[in-house]
């Protein structure tokens, strides 16, 4: 489900909405070495960007808060992953609760050296058969191959080659967005480079006040399991983690929300102001399905202070726009 939100500030109504999401540089999309590593700023929407390969401990309780908060992520599982049994369930209901799976390679293989990222380890026949054997397994769970449009490498590593033989199977890369430390919930207790779970959660924080674009944007990366060799489990702070962006004001979308374009939403609504007993009503308009739900936001402060549903007008047609709702807030 979409939100769209409009702020007020005294008795001015003004509408938070972008007007073009496009995976490339041009839109506002942050590139790294040819791949997409952050989305436009121009809203508070992120995307919750989960990998699987061997191990989805956190599985049930990163869905559970998901759904707890009506928000979607986004899902890279291996074919390792796709085919492990035992992970069957977890895997369907990613699918059914309408969250975004995409491929991370069938095998988990590292595809560009780590000391020389331009050397690429693989041919592009032994990566085309990789990569297809990944979107074999997704289509499996019922996922048609024309709505799998982004790809996230294994290892978060990757070069041009991989970009380009990645475009040429018709999907963009993506990559997390760098600054949060996010991605290092997977290590275990014994590695040297070891972060907390609560380190990680500070350091989320902590970017989303020192960048001056906050989270807009973000490819925020976790992993669905580490495994036994990590005791200190991110998924256990993922609900707070949730909350204390969700009342920043931040909406949780699946990454082709982020990255894709979407035509605009517009709100009339009185611009002198609503009495304090009067009625509060405003009118959505787009050339596209709006969405179920609006916000209402304190622009001072970016709190939500109301969330309602939108009302659909049906059988109208105002100009260019096919679509209508009544906002009653």
């Amino acid at each position: 489900m979409v939100n769209f939100r409009f702020a007020f500030a005294a008795t001015m109504l003004w509408l938070l909405v972008a007007t073009s999401h496009c995976a490339t540089n041009d839109a506002g999309c942050l590139l790294s070495n040819g791949g997409i590593i952050r989305g436009p700023v121009g809203e508070k929407r992120l995307a919750l960007v989960f990998t699987g390969h061997s191990f989805a401990e956190g599985g049930e309780t990163i869905l559970n808060e998901l759904a707890r908060h009506n928000a979607h992520g986004s899902f890279f599982f291996t074919g390792d992953f796709l085919t492990n049994a035992s992970l069957a369930s977890l895997i369907k209901r990613v699918v059914n609760e309408g969250h975004y799976l995409g491929p991370h390679s069938d095998k988990h293989v590292l595809y560009a050296d780590w000391e020389q990222p331009e050397k690429t380890l693989i041919t592009q026949n032994e990566f085309r058969r990789d990569l297809n054997a990944n979107l074999e397994k997704i289509e499996r769970f019922g996922v048609k191959r024309v709505d799998i449009k982004y790809f996230l490498p294994p290892f978060e590593w990757f070069n041009r080659d991989i970009v380009r033989w990645s475009a040429g199977a018709g999907l963009t890369i993506v990559n997390f967005t760098p600054g949060t430390r996010s991605n290092a919930d997977y290590m275990g207790d014994d590695d040297p480079h070891f972060v907390s779970n609560e380190n990680i959660f500070r350091n989320i924080l902590a970017h989303e006040q020192s960048d001056p674009q906050g989270l807009n944007g973000f490819l925020l990366l976790l992993h669905v399991g580490s495994g036994p060799a990590r005791t200190d489990k991110f998924a256990a702070r993922f609900g707070a983690l949730l909350d204390a962006l969700a009342a920043k004001g931040y909406e949780f979308v699946r990454v082709d929300e982020l990255l894709e374009q979407r035509p605009p939403v517009f709100v009339r609504a009185n611009q002198v102001g609503y009495g304090e007993r009067q009625p509060k009503v405003a009118v959505a308009f787009s050339r596209s399905a709006l969405p179920e739900e609006f916000s209402v936001v304190d622009a001072a402060s970016q709190k939500i202070v109301f969330t309602g549903r939108t009302k659909k007008i049906h059988g109208a047609i105002w100009g260019q726009f096919t679509n209508h709702a009544e906002l009653d807030f």
